[in-house]
Formats: C-alpha cells, sequence, structure tokens
C-alpha cells in the first residue's frame, strides 16, 4: 500500500501546483501572472500549494483502502483538493 502512495506523489505534487497556479491566475492576478513580482504572493502560493499537496495526501491514504489504482489517484486528487480549499476558506473567514 504504500508504494501505491508513493507512486502517486508526483502527481500529487504537479496537480496541486498546477491547481494553485489556476487559482492564483483567476484571482490574486486578476488574468494574468503579475502576481508573480510580489514576494508576498509566492509566500501565499506555498501556503496552498502546500495545504492541497496535504489534503490529497490525507485522502489517498484513507481512501487506499477502498479504491485501488487510478481511481485512487483521481479521488485523492478531486477529494483532496476539495477539501482543503474548504478548510483554507474557513479559516482565512
Amino acid at each position: 500500500m504504500e508504494s501505491q502512495n508513493l507512486q502517486n506523489f508526483p502527481a500529487f505534487i504537479i496537480s496541486s501546483i498546477l491547481i494553485t497556479l489556476f487559482l492564483f491566475y483567476l484571482i490574486e492576478g486578476a488574468l494574468n501572472f503579475n502576481w508573480m513580482s510580489s514576494f508576498g504572493n509566492w509566500f501565499l502560493f506555498l501556503i496552498y500549494s502546500g495545504s492541497i499537496l496535504i489534503g490529497q495526501v490525507w485522502v489517498s491514504l484513507i481512501s487506499v483502502r477502498r479504491v485501488k489504482g487510478k481511481s485512487n489517484t483521481i479521488l485523492s486528487i478531486l477529494g483532496g483538493t476539495a477539501l482543503s480549499l474548504t478548510l483554507l476558506v474557513f479559516v482565512i473567514f
């Protein structure tokens, strides 16, 4: 079971970074990437990416017993992202 989670880890890293880039493109950059010039925005980017990554790994660890293969990866990416963003919204607001 551990090797399955380690195989999914690169997918989790890439998806968390891409999802965060998309969110920052929409929200922080006002449909551009000008947010990249500010150090403070990079700090927030790391917090968002890290929390999404943690959520994805957590959902993967919970669902690994019930769901196998690519379905586990997809479930972990979608469920972990939704869970992490929901928790971040509640913490921020």
